[in-house]
């Protein structure tokens, strides 16, 4: 049953990791470069977050 969750964790984080990248696109479309600039910088820290509780969830860290 752990594992079950575990890959349903995972599966939502690399789908909210796809939907802050196509964000960041439509955003810079939309907005001028200095704009898009934070917008990307802010969504960096987003996916380097998300990236770290995958990391820990496959090395078998609590949370």
């Amino acid at each position: 049953m752990k594992q079950f969750s575990r890959n349903k964790i995972t599966r939502l984080i690399l789908w909210l990791m796809g939907l802050l990248v196509v964000v960041a696109l439509v955003s810079c479309f939309f907005l001028n470069s200095m704009q898009c600039y934070v917008v990307l910088i802010g969504l960096g820290f987003l996916e380097l977050n998300l990236l770290f509780i995958l990391f820990f969830l496959r090395k078998n860290i609590r949370l």
